[in-house]
This record gives structure tokens, C-alpha cells and sequence, in this order.
């Protein structure tokens, strides 16, 4: 997988690379939440970012709304420091911006279809594996 490549040339785990994309559009998220989209293991999870909060990337505050389990005091959000929010930008904008000129070279036909059949395979994938956990 290109991205888990990246990361590796960058000597940066997967799963770091994974939360770290999770929360450059979900500031505030919940591990809960974090945990769901990226289908990392709860304790994986759990030390990146422990590991971020040791090193004055995130904070951890009370869920607000639109956090899983807002409402629930053990439910922390997500939050990242200035410094973390730089460090996120030094690793995910340069994915992000190879992402975009890799979309940009398909015409936009072909552009939407593959979002829209990624979107489906995604859902259906994600609810079979959780299925299969059961």
C-alpha cells in the first residue's frame, strides 16, 4: 500500500500515519471515533495517542458534540497543539498533495466513478469486518 510506504520511508508507523490523517480532518475526534474509521486496535490506538500526548501533540479534553460518546466524561477528545498540528502538516500535505495530482491526471468521469465505487466498497468492507468480529 503506497500510503503505509510513505510512511515507512518517512520511519513513521502505519497506524501513526493512519490517526494522523484521521484527525487532520477531525480535530477533536474521539479514539472511539478514530478507532472506527481507521480499524486500528483499541490499544493501538490507545499508544499513538498517548504517545502524541507525551510528546505535546494532541491534547485530551471532553468530547463535544459530534464526538463518539459526547456526554460520557470518559470520553476524551482529540485535539491537536500547535505543534502537532505542524507536525501533521509536514507528513499528511505532502500525501495529500501527490494524492491530488494522482487524481487529477483521470478525466472526471472516470474521477467519480472511482469515488463513488470506493465510497461503496468501503461501507460494505467495513461492515463485513464487523461481522466478522462478532
Amino acid at each position: 500500500m503506497a500510503f503505509a510506504d510513505y510512511g515507512r520511508r518517512l520511519g513513521v508507523a502505519t497506524s501513526v500515519m493512519c490517526v494522523l490523517d484521521y484527525l487532520n480532518d477531525h480535530d477533536g475526534a474521539s479514539q472511539k471515533d478514530i478507532r472506527e474509521y481507521t480499524m486500528l486496535p483499541r490499544q493501538t490506538v490507545n499508544n499513538v495517542i498517548s504517545s502524541f500526548v507525551e510528546q505535546g501533540y494532541v491534547t485530551l479534553g471532553e468530547a463535544g458534540e459530534g464526538a463518539g460518546g459526547a456526554g460520557d466524561r470518559r470520553v476524551k477528545s482529540v485535539r491537536f497543539t500547535e505543534a502537532g498540528r505542524r507536525y501533521c502538516n509536514a507528513l499528511i500535505a505532502p500525501e495529500r498533495a501527490v494524492e491530488y495530482q494522482a487524481m487529477s491526471q483521470l478525466d472526471p468521469a472516470e474521477r467519480d466513478a472511482l469515488v463513488r465505487s470506493m465510497e461503496i466498497f468501503g461501507r460494505e468492507f467495513r461492515r463485513r469486518l464487523r461481522e466478522a468480529r462478532v
